[in-house]
């Protein structure tokens, strides 16, 4: 819708003009919906939701010091959970930590050299950061 398609004889570009943010944002949350309806849209999730909780997820890891990979395993952890409606307005965070927990505690690669941290150390460090307590998880 906000892109213009040009096709030459040696080469093709695209011509995207400004558009405000709110729009654009607008915009991909509906054809999020469109593309994904089995979603129950009572959950309140929308394309920009599950973008947050992914940055949350990124933003914890890096601070927890942990590999791309496990933070791409939450990320996949938190998709599945957010198809299979499982996800909700008021348990969205909660389960976004839950779901880099599990992947600290499943996949993050063990580390040989001392000066590295091990998983446990790692999943202590997590719940000093995580805002959530540690029975909640």
């Amino acid at each position: 819708k906000h892109r213009t398609v040009m096709k030459l004889a040696s080469y093709m570009t695209s011509v995207v003009p400004f558009v405000r943010p709110g729009d654009l944002k607008a915009e991909l949350n509906e054809q999020f919906a469109l593309k994904h309806p089995w979603i129950n849209p009572q959950t309140c999730m929308t394309l920009s939701k599950v973008r947050r909780l992914k940055r949350l997820q990124l933003d914890l890891g890096v601070t927890v010091a942990l590999e791309l990979s496990t933070v791409a395993y939450s990320h996949v952890y938190l998709e599945r959970l957010i198809l299979q409606n499982k996800v909700s307005q008021h348990n969205r965070k909660l389960i976004a930590c839950i779901c880099l927990f599990l992947a600290i505690k499943f996949s993050d690669p063990p580390s040989q050299a001392p000066e590295f941290q091990t998983t446990k150390q790692k999943l202590q460090l997590f719940l000093d950061v995580c805002p959530f307590s540690k029975k909640e998880i």
